[in-house]
């Protein structure tokens, strides 16, 4: 049967005077950590990425995303789309453009003054 010291200081006082139990402690201590430790560089590693990837644009060759838009940039851009939903619809693209076109320049015409070039 183990008594309890009646200092209160005593391990202080004990780890002081016996650096070798310290040293053990330790060790041990840096042992137990290592064995139950993650290793997370390389979970991090083989982990999906979650970056955002950059998608294609639809239509390359039409400039999306500029600060200052004009009405016929606009217009051109809606024609593409037009001509793209006309071909997988399978319907006549140059009747479907001709009729958007005209929809679309009829109500800018009467909602807006066109300056002529």
């Amino acid at each position: 049967m183990s008594t309890k010291p009646k200092d209160p200081h005593y391990w202080q006082k004990y780890r002081a005077t016996h650096p070798e139990y310290v040293a053990r402690q330790k060790l041990l201590r840096a042992q137990r950590r290592k064995k139950t430790s993650r290793n997370r560089a390389s979970e991090y590693a083989n982990r999906p990425s979650r970056a955002i990837q950059k998608l294609r644009p639809l239509f390359e060759d039409l400039l999306q995303g500029t600060a200052l838009s004009f009405w016929r940039d606009e217009l051109r851009m809606d024609l593409r789309q037009e001509k793209a939903l006309a071909e997988l619809e399978g319907k006549d693209v140059t009747k479907a453009l001709r009729a958007y076109q005209r929809r679309e320049t009829e109500w800018h015409r009467v909602t807006t003054h066109l300056f002529e070039d």
